[in-house]
């Protein structure tokens, strides 16, 4: 079902009131951490299915990754991860906050000088909820998450994704908004309310 301006808007319209939009100007590349080797390439496929609706190529062999999953089953394991500190330098009161909070999952953004997304760190875990998601549909919801900087409110009242078989495919309308917001007239980042209405327009075109 096609959204209303509204409803986009809401979707980046953040607690505090603040309108932020932003997406990558060019492809992330994905890696797991703390994975075995198959479970990581069931999640890469389900992360690469949402990347296929980014018009961008594919980087070239050996490119750093800006896209990272972190998975773990207690979050002061995290500290031990080589490099961590570097990408969330902030990273211990982080955890201790979401150790305090019980969270399963946290995302941190970074962005150039124009608010284009450059780099995504997905901390996971792996609790009775998210343990109980299979690799490529906790790929395909991550994912999801991380192509556009989404209000911190945003899929409480509807998910992005429904079930499929065994795995999570994106609803129809978040398919299509996430496809025009990488419509190549569009910045890479406003806080602008306006884009809205663009996207919903050019969303119920796709």
């Amino acid at each position: 079902m096609a959204m209303t301006a509204g409803q986009v808007g809401a979707l980046f319209t953040r607690s505090d009131g603040e309108f932020r939009f932003a997406r990558w100007a060019r492809r992330p590349v994905f890696a797991a951490i703390g994975l075995p080797r198959e479970e990581a390439g069931q999640l890469a496929e389900g992360v690469e299915e949402v990347l296929a609706l980014l018009p961008f190529p594919a980087a070239p062999a050996e490119t750093d990754a800006t896209l990272i999953l972190v998975v773990c089953d207690e979050w002061r394991e995290l500290r031990r991860v080589d490099g961590l500190q570097r990408l969330i330098p902030k990273l211990d009161p982080l955890l201790a906050k979401l150790a305090e909070t019980d969270s399963n999952q946290y995302r941190v953004f970074h962005f150039d000088e124009a608010g284009a997304i450059v780099a995504c760190i997905a901390l996971l875990r792996r609790d009775e909820n998210l343990g109980a998601v299979g690799p490529r549909a906790l790929g395909v919801n991550q994912a999801v998450q991380a192509v556009l900087l989404w209000s911190d409110r945003a899929f409480m009242e509807e998910s992005p994704v429904v079930p499929v078989g065994e795995t999570l495919a994106l609803r129809p309308g978040y398919a299509a908004l996430i496809t025009a917001a990488y419509g190549t007239t569009l910045p890479v980042a406003t806080r602008e309310r306006s884009v809205a209405k663009t996207l919903a327009q050019r969303s119920r075109a796709q």
